[in-house]
């Protein structure tokens, strides 16, 4: 087996298949975060940060016309994914979607999820998330965990495209998204506290 398909093949392979999986075009090479060889093949990863202006960045980015996807891989066994994906995930999402002036969407691709995961996930649109790479901005993240079977299902399936995926996950998360946040919950405990002494 070659080096690059241990290493980095998961995210190239992902990549690939979504491109496929899209009717809209985009840049293959241009969406990946990994360094690639003559032959296209990748060589390196770029750790964690593709370009100035996507600090913090994760594995793959498709700059859509009007919407931004947002793919994180990995092959992480589903309880090691709550060690060790949970904050870059979330820290990668929040920092693009304050960046974007359009909408971004996240798909935390891997071979297989816990409920607790898919929840956490979900849980987050209805939270105001604060980036942290440049204004401190706040924001609400749509990631939607996905397992590489059901990706294989979509490949094979011809009603299934970009489009069809983005609006059946902003369907299911925007009245979350909508929903009020309290942002001084933690305070008006406190001072509930301080009023009973």
């Amino acid at each position: 087996m070659c080096h690059w398909v241990q290493s980095d093949g998961p995210v190239f392979q992902i990549a690939v298949a979504w491109y496929y999986i899209s009717e809209e075009k985009y840049s293959l090479r241009e969406s990946m975060n990994l360094t690639l060889d003559s032959e296209g093949l990748p060589v390196a990863q770029a750790g964690g940060q593709k370009k100035k202006q996507d600090e913090n960045s994760g594995d793959i980015t498709i700059e859509y016309k009007d919407r931004t996807l947002f793919l994180e891989v990995t092959l992480m066994d589903k309880n090691a994914i709550k060690r060790g994906e949970w904050e870059p995930v979330l820290r990668h999402t929040v920092n693009l979607s304050a960046s974007r002036t359009v909408p971004v969407q996240t798909y935390f691709i891997t071979d297989a999820v816990d409920k607790n995961t898919e929840n956490i996930w979900r849980s987050v649109a209805a939270t105001d998330l604060e980036e942290t790479a440049v204004q401190h901005r706040s924001v609400r993240a749509t990631i939607y965990p996905l397992t590489i079977d059901t990706l294989i299902k979509w490949l094979h399936d011809k009603g299934v495209n970009e489009k069809v995926i983005w609006d059946a996950v902003d369907t299911s998360y925007k009245p979350i998204i909508e929903t009020d946040f309290d942002a001084d919950w933690k305070a008006d405990i406190l001072a509930s506290i301080s009023s009973n002494n």
